[in-house]
């Protein structure tokens, strides 16, 4: 704390009333070391970027008749008008936290630690400035999945594509498939040290925050030969670079990384084209993963009964520390930002059930015809009336009985229930499918429709 008290004096002395070039001496003099991972500077970008916030902001703050003349005049009043304005322009919430987390930063190196409050007291605080939380916090869990198959496209067949245009771009995009590497992390794999020879796979370069982890091979035989064959064609790559990396010899790591995210721009990867990104690779591993753990498919696509999410917590909460651990994180709750969150789950089924009931229960004129051609009860059954959701060619499921004394007519009952398909037909967006029960009592899924 205050590690940059002197630097800025000396900032002040040799720049004074230039606050622009002291955040320059600033930032090229004072000792800035990494809060997470290993003991190590931080990176020349890391100061870059650290930079370029503060130099922006100052130009900010003259903008809006709030001047500074040294760097030492940045206080708490200057960041909150600043949340003010960046709030004011719609600036996304993620933003707008790394730039006060920067701005806290310089304060508390410069000898004033406490200067901006942080989570809820920083929130009390922006409020009375007319700043809403929501306009200042982002949520980490996912709501869509983010996967390639979930966009109807076939990893597989894609990155085969891609690999007969750029064999090196195609093999690292097989390697952020199957064993869940970030882009960086793909182009600097040194595969002979990596495979410790242990059934899974050491990444150790270009992780975030120098932390190396182990990603296992699969116990699915089939998967496990496709991971087993990436790595053998990655070897095969880098045993043609003179460090042994997965990549081109030639190209600095930017530009190894630029060639993967051109590459898949040919091929429409990218979110304005099909899409999809090369990270839903790894949100691809990552849900593989969570079935492969608990058994079920993750949260996030929707797939999961109220049932399951309540009979299936314990598989569930290991699958969520599994899946965080493979992918690099020490915190568990982070893989809701690839899997999303059995709470979010268990209130979105609900709500769809809510919303498939609503859908028939409202049309009063559907349910008053049903009722004139003998309809006695009614029922939404199997996927949707778990709370799954329904896939764009599904249709919600219905079933229903006559009154006794039109029963035993056939050939009355299969028309009216053709004619009942029909009515159906006319309410959008969802799709109805209604189908005779013929068994005693109620379906042991079914939640009943009124149709008084």
């Amino acid at each position: 704390m205050g590690s940059g008290a002197l630097v800025m004096k000396k900032a002040i002395e040799k720049h004074r009333n230039d606050p622009l070039k002291q955040i320059a001496y600033f930032c090229e003099h004072v000792p800035m070391n990494s809060v997470i991972g290993r003991l190590r500077e931080v990176s020349a970008k890391t100061r870059t970027d650290f930079g370029n916030v503060l130099c922006k902001s100052v130009v900010e703050l003259n903008k809006h008749n709030h001047p500074i003349q040294n760097i030492s005049d940045l206080s708490v009043k200057n960041c909150l008008r600043l949340v003010e304005i960046w709030a004011e322009e719609g600036q996304c919430q993620g933003y707008i936290q790394t730039k006060v987390s920067h701005f806290r930063k310089f304060l508390r190196m410069i000898g004033k630690p406490n200067a901006i409050p942080k989570s809820d007291k920083f929130h009390e605080l922006m409020e009375k400035k007319g700043v809403t939380k929501e306009q200042l916090t982002r949520s980490n869990v996912l709501k869509e999945s983010k996967t390639w198959t979930s966009q109807g496209i076939d990893p597989i067949k894609l990155i085969q594509e891609v690999q007969k245009y750029n064999s090196t771009v195609g093999v690292q995009m097989k390697m952020m498939l199957y064993f869940g590497l970030r882009v960086r992390e793909s182009v600097r794999l040194q595969p002979y040290g990596s495979d410790v020879g242990d059934n899974s796979l050491f990444v150790y370069r270009g992780t975030k925050g120098g932390n190396g982890r182990t990603v296992p091979f699969s116990t699915d035989p089939e998967f496990r030969e496709l991971q087993i064959s990436a790595l053998e064609e990655a070897k095969s790559i880098a045993r043609k670079h003179p460090k042994r990396v997965l990549a081109d010899p030639g190209l600095t790591i930017e530009q190894c990384i630029d060639l993967v995210y051109n590459t898949g721009r040919r091929f429409g990867i990218g979110k304005n084209a099909l899409g999809v990104t090369c990270h839903g690779l790894r949100h691809e591993f990552a849900g593989r993963h969570h079935e492969e753990v608990s058994g079920l498919r993750p949260p996030v696509e929707g797939r999961m009964s109220l049932r399951n999410l309540k009979n299936h917590k314990e598989e569930l909460k290991q699958a969520q520390y599994e899946v965080s651990r493979v992918l690099g994180h020490t915190r568990p709750h982070i893989a809701t930002a690839y899997c999303g969150s059995t709470t979010g789950r268990t209130r979105d089924a609900r709500n769809e059930i809510q919303q498939n009931m609503d859908a028939i229960q409202n049309n009063k004129h559907v349910l008053s015809c049903m009722k004139e051609l003998g309809v006695s009860q009614l029922w939404i059954v199997g996927q949707a009336s778990e709370g799954i959701k329904l896939l764009p060619d599904e249709a919600i499921q219905l079933r229903l009985t006559f009154n006794d004394s039109l029963v035993p007519d056939y050939k009355c009952v299969v028309s009216n229930l053709r004619t009942i398909n029909s009515m159906l037909g006319s309410i959008q967006p969802q799709k109805f499918e209604a189908h005779l029960f013929l068994e005693s009592g109620s379906p042991s899924d079914g939640l009943e429709i009124f149709l008084a």
